[in-house]
């Protein structure tokens, strides 16, 4: 496979004008749990909300794509299988006769483990075709004039040949840039990601990154054409916390659809208590195309999105403060202080150097019987807290682990005060 710089030499931009069905439109259906009758109720529901161009015309000649989250083999990391399963018959009913469906994580074999894991492979198998494994496929080099990261983004074959794509995210909070949703879930599409981890190291980047892979994907349809891409949630049981594979289940009860990812995105977010404008992947992928980027100039249809607002609990901003972004005027300690780290359990570590392996920068080696985290090399992209089967990698401020020091310093002090104390009062 040609890299991407190769790749620049060979391509011309493409100029196409990206256009999408009502960029403003997302539909919110409450759905109580995965019972397949109640999923498969949503989802009809769903979709007669939105109502698709292609689903008004027939689908017998066309292959769609199902882009799922398959994260990690943990069941809360991805896509629900069931909610997979019952999209794929819907299509099939309206006369689709090929249904394709895969992603990628870190490797071949951690996909392919995932995958099979959570059960998804087993539903493609039964709409079809085999479980696609983007790492055992081939790779398309796209270039367009709004890609504002990378001159040309590889995407794989499998998606730029498919007629359709329905991207199929996760309501999830995510340790190294806060929040993952439609916008992100394309990061799976990306052939070298590693190294975009490592080139990227700026968050302000790495979120327009992200665009860039929607863009790409947009631009992959032949022509002049505009790729049809829908965009639906599984935001039955999401998740907070320590997200995007060891955070908490949090019940939102929901479905969400749109053809835009910003406005998926912005709805998905408030829903979690967030302030979508504090986040560049939704506001510079609205922008450049200009999609509406505020709750305010969405057309929210469906149930009322605001009685399921929770006040999940969210990884900081200060994530976001690595590079560029937010550290204008400020001073260093606050710089220091506000800014988060990755921390790692050696309790929870079973050394079984996943860790170690797949970090784009090689900021963990083992050492002796434990796992070393050199800070200065650390990026905080989080794909260690990512690919660790044992959630020993969290992120957590440098004030809060100071606090907790000199707690902890204190509550020790205080104890060794008071048996001094009682020793001299017994003597």
């Amino acid at each position: 496979m040609l890299e991407p710089v190769q790749y620049a030499l060979m391509l011309d931009q493409d100029h196409r004008s990206i256009t999408i069905e009502n960029p403003d439109l997302v539909a919110v259906v409450k759905v109580e749990d995965y019972e397949p009758e109640h999923v498969r109720q949503g989802l009809e529901r769903l979709l007669e909300l939105l109502r698709p161009s292609f689903m008004q015309e027939s689908l017998d000649d066309k292959t769609v794509f199902l882009k799922v989250n398959g994260l990690a083999p943990k069941a809360l990391a991805c896509t629900n299988p069931v909610l997979v399963e019952e999209l794929g018959k819907l299509l099939q009913e309206n006369g689709c006769k090929n249904i394709l469906v895969g992603d990628s994580n870190f490797t071949k074999a951690i996909t392919n483990v995932t995958l099979k894991s959570v059960g998804i492979s087993a539903v493609a198998e039964r709409l079809g075709n085999p479980i696609v494994n983007f790492f055992e496929h081939g790779w398309t080099p796209i270039a367009h004039d709004s890609f504002q990261a990378e001159k040309v983004i590889t995407i794989p074959e499998s998606i730029a040949k498919a007629d359709i794509i329905i991207n199929m995210p996760r309501l999830k909070t995510h340790s190294g840039v806060v929040f993952t949703g439609a916008i992100k879930n394309f990061y799976g599409l990306q052939a070298n990601k590693m190294r975009m981890h490592a080139m990227h190291k700026d968050k302000t980047s790495f979120q327009r990154l992200l665009g860039d892979m929607h863009q790409a994907v947009l631009a992959s349809a032949p022509g002049d054409e505009t790729k049809p891409v829908l965009h639906v949630m599984d935001g039955i049981i999401g998740m907070d916390g320590k997200g995007p594979s060891a955070g908490n289940p949090v019940p939102f009860k929901v479905l969400l659809g749109s053809f835009s990812p910003v406005a998926l995105d912005v709805v998905a977010y408030s829903l979690m208590g967030g302030n979508p404008a504090d986040l560049e992947a939704i506001q510079s992928l609205g922008t450049r195309n200009g999609w509406p980027s505020s709750i305010e100039n969405l057309r929210i249809v469906g149930d009322d999105w605001k009685p399921l607002v929770q006040n999940a609990k969210l990884p900081s901003l200060n994530i976001l403060k690595g590079g560029q972004q937010g550290e204008k005027g400020a001073n260093s300690f606050t710089l220091w202080a506000t800014r988060v780290s990755i921390r790692l359990n050696q309790k929870k570590c079973k050394k079984c150097l996943t860790c170690v392996n797949l970090c784009p920068v090689g900021a963990l080696t083992k050492e002796g019987d434990k796992i070393a985290l050199d800070s200065t090399k650390c990026i905080h992209c989080f794909c260690c807290g990512e690919c660790c089967p044992n959630d020993a990698l969290v992120t957590r401020s440098n004030y809060r682990v100071l606090f907790n020091d000199v707690v902890i310093t204190a509550v020790i002090a205080t104890i060794g005060i008071l048996a001094l104390l009682f020793l001299l009062h017994v003597l």
